[in-house]
């Protein structure tokens, strides 16, 4: 992490004076999924807010905060280990509850690498992205209750690798209508478990991009 973000200080202090920042607002629906354990995604509402600085002709840093939701579902009865608690007999009280759903929010912080490539007409930009990302946790739930009470302990942070692509459309000189899709898959192993849990996010985003001056 240390190197990531020593690498994201040079190509800053790179960036040519009079290059064009652009500051871009973002919201969107995400899928989201935890595996092993819980096989159904869940459908959530993400936002996010993003700088990109122009490294060259193509290239661009994108350094972006979210607020991103993770988790899963299992609503299967039959398989106890992949939603409750260790050591919990198979009762009824557990059939009564037979969706067992793990949800987490995270302020997630990514640094991600832009290439784009305008349309003649300069009115569309098509761009692909590429990145690490890194997500703190802020809330976690199970069944609708806290995971600490249901001794479903998640760690406090998630990191991976996002890659997406996207168009941005032209409204004005100086701000575009963007549209993008982005697949962020986590490599932190979630859960102090015998097996590595781990999530990802297919997420659909809609916004706006201003030119900064």
């Amino acid at each position: 992490m240390r190197r990531i973000l020593l690498v994201i200080c040079l190509l800053l202090v790179a960036v040519p004076a009079a290059a064009q920042m652009q500051l871009g607002i973002r919201t969107g629906i995400a899928v989201n999924g935890v595996s092993p354990g819980y096989p159904e995604s869940i459908t959530r509402t993400i936002a996010a807010a993003d700088v990109t600085f122009p490294l060259s002709g193509l290239l661009g840093m994108r350094l972006g905060a979210a607020y991103a939701p993770r988790g899963g579902e299992n609503s299967n009865p039959n398989q106890p280990d992949a939603g409750f608690v260790r050591g919990t007999p198979w009762t009824t009280t557990n059939l009564a509850h037979p969706r067992n759903q793990l949800e987490m929010s995270y302020a997630q912080f990514s640094a991600l690498l832009h290439a784009s490539v305008e349309t003649s007409a300069g009115l569309v930009e098509f761009g692909m992205l590429a990145g690490p990302w890194f997500g703190l946790i802020t809330w976690c739930r199970y069944r609708n209750d806290p995971c600490a009470d249901r001794d479903r302990s998640v760690d406090r942070y998630d990191y991976g690798l996002a890659l997406g692509g996207g168009m941005e459309m032209a409204i004005s000189d100086d701000v575009g209508l963007a549209l993008e899709l982005i697949h962020y898959l986590g490599l932190a192993d979630i859960r102090d478990d015998r097996r590595k849990t781990t999530t990802s996010q297919l997420a659909g985003q809609v916004g706006f991009v201003f030119d900064i001056p």
